[in-house]
């Protein structure tokens, strides 16, 4: 662990994050996972891509919801899966979010390109089961200077936790819906009424951050 002293502040770098003591300040450097402690209890490989932007942003909006992409391999336009909406009326699932695609069937450029025009922040791609963990790179095009947000490599096994984990939450979302539209057709103080539609619980979303990214009013560079 290596200290790191700046304007009279010390901080320490760990996978890629800086954490600011007694305080709620950030500095990411790459990727790191927040929430749920289930994941962010072990810090995630990664490798960035070398399209995209890797900027520091002062006072990012730290984390960022994780969601998956539809379809899931992102070689085409994203759609909003409305199924899984915690807000059946969002315009836009993905706006400010953070993409979870697999790998395969199109370029990373395309990818990239998809998901960026879908509003998202930042794009994460889940390597195949035996890929290695290759620099994502350019497909040799101008497209790649087109791309203006974040872009990771992630492990396969760390891919398939996050996005079970995000399945599992989606379906707790669909079915609080379905007991949320049966309330409505139940007669009012009904006997045992608590017991029959109880709320369901629903897990906390998975929240990362991805890029060079501060909360701070200052840069360590």
């Amino acid at each position: 662990m290596i200290k790191v002293f700046s304007l009279s502040f010390f901080a320490f770098i760990w996978i890629g994050m800086v954490i600011l003591p007694s305080s709620n300040n950030y500095l990411v450097l790459g990727f790191q996972i927040f929430s749920p402690h289930y994941l962010s209890a072990q810090p995630t490989t990664f490798r960035m891509a070398q399209f995209g932007t890797f900027y520091v942003n002062t006072n990012c909006k730290i984390p960022k919801e994780v969601v998956l992409a539809y379809p899931i391999d992102a070689c085409s336009p994203l759609q909003n899966h409305s199924t899984y909406l915690d807000d059946p009326n969002s315009e836009n699932h993905y706006k400010d979010k953070l993409v979870l695609v697999t790998r395969g069937q199109c370029t990373f450029i395309q990818k990239a390109l998809y998901v960026e025009q879908a509003g998202a922040a930042g794009l994460i791609v889940v390597n195949s089961e035996n890929g290695e963990m290759h620099l994502m790179s350019d497909d040799g095009t101008d497209a790649g200077n087109l791309i203006r947000i974040p872009c990771v490599l992630i492990p396969y096994d760390r891919g398939q936790q996050m996005m079970y984990y995000i399945e599992l939450r989606n379906q707790e979302v669909e079915r609080e819906k379905q007991r949320s539209t049966k309330m409505l057709n139940v007669p009012t103080n009904p006997p045992n009424v608590d017991s029959l539609f109880s709320s369901i619980w629903i897990r906390p979303k998975v929240t990362a951050a991805l890029g060079y990214c501060s909360t701070l009013d200052f840069h360590f560079f």
